[in-house]
């Protein structure tokens, strides 16, 4: 089995957003190639909040864009602000925690008690008098 050995630039994207941005640099149609930047910036960005945990600038996002693409993938970063295209909406851990209703029955699948009826054993469910 091969190892992987590729070196990932920005770990937070992983080696997926290197290899779309090595196909986004190939389209010959300029309109396109913006429109698909866009797209991939977006992505970036949930990625990067997903991974630190906090807000990054647009700013350094088209950085990480332009870096990542030998600079053949370029955003108008006025445009982007002005539009908010690369808005992306991250949960908070406390949204991505599933809870299930409480439940106050601690005897799994609601099994019902069985009366013990081992004999030797004394019975301590019934009441003594």
């Amino acid at each position: 089995m091969k190892y992987n050995i590729h070196d990932i630039r920005y770990k937070f994207y992983g080696r997926n957003v290197e290899l779309l941005l090595e196909e986004a640099k190939d389209i010959k149609d300029d309109e396109e190639r913006s429109h698909v930047a866009l797209h991939i910036g977006r992505l970036m960005k949930g990625l990067y909040m997903e991974w630190n945990r906090e807000n990054v600038g647009d700013e350094t996002i088209v950085d990480h864009l332009r870096d990542l693409s030998d600079g053949k993938l370029v955003c108008d970063l006025d445009k982007i602000k002005e539009h908010d295209l690369f808005d992306v909406q991250v949960p908070t851990r406390r949204e991505t925690q599933h809870h299930s209703p409480v439940r106050h029955n601690h005897r799994r699948g609601g099994q019902q008690r069985r009366p013990n009826n081992h004999p030797g054993r004394q019975n301590y469910s019934k009441k003594r008098h």
